[in-house]
């Protein structure tokens, strides 16, 4: 990735440096090296604004967000991921906005604030079911799958832990709900998976024909 990033210094091309400058960061953070990682999202946050790239500067101050929660700086991560959240309204990038709110959510549990993080996780889970249809490839999706079962698994710590502050008001009800539902969609997930993999080692001839038989039976259906 260094050698990207040279060639995107060469090539004087400020949205691929900052692209790369986000995928740097990404590594350090998984080796946990925080402070390194920040710089770099920080240097990508920067490029982001100066090229006008509203994604990649939600993008970058996510990220940032991520971070300094690991390192304990909830009131920092905090305004990053607000900004974050603030400009994925703007520019209606609903998955962008999902990751803003789990961030707040994940800020706020730490602070013993539950209930606004219940409120925040939720609407997180909200949208990303929004964008599930959206997400194609395999890589993708993958992906995408962890991050809905990272946000359950958040619901259901939040749940636990306002049972144990209000005994008496079924939040332990709420959680074994909120479990019931993550096991669900995670089955359906992987049911999902693997007719996606089956698919795409098709010949897309025999996919065509099948969605044009699928036509036709509908078209049929309709007329009995």
């Amino acid at each position: 990735e260094l050698r990207a990033l040279a060639i995107a210094r060469s090539i004087s091309d400020p949205r691929l440096e900052e692209r790369v400058l986000l995928g740097i960061g990404q590594v350090q953070a998984e080796a946990n090296r925080l402070d390194e990682a920040l710089a770099s999202h920080g240097r990508a946050l920067t490029l982001a604004r100066s090229v006008g790239d509203p994604l990649g500067e939600t993008d970058a101050l996510n990220g940032m967000g991520a971070l300094l929660h690991r390192q304990g700086r909830h009131l920092d991560a905090r305004s990053r991921f607000e900004e974050a959240l603030h400009l994925a309204e703007l520019g209606s990038d609903r998955f962008a906005e999902s990751k803003a709110l789990f961030g707040l959510a994940r800020v706020e549990a730490s602070q013993g604030l539950l209930e606004a993080a219940l409120a925040r996780v939720r609407a997180s889970l909200a949208l990303v079911e929004e964008v599930r249809a959206d997400v194609a490839s395999l890589d993708l999706r993958a992906s995408f799958v962890a991050s809905i079962r990272e946000r359950h698994e958040l619901e259901i710590d939040v749940l636990t832990q306002l049972h144990a502050r209000h005994r008496a008001q079924g939040y332990d009800i709420l959680a074994f709900e909120a479990g019931e539902r993550a096991r669900a969609r995670s089955l359906l997930d992987g049911l999902a998976g693997a007719r996606a993999g089956i698919r795409e080692s098709v010949d897309p001839t025999l996919l065509d024909r099948e969605a044009s038989l699928g036509e036709q039976l509908n078209a049929r259906a309709g007329r009995l």
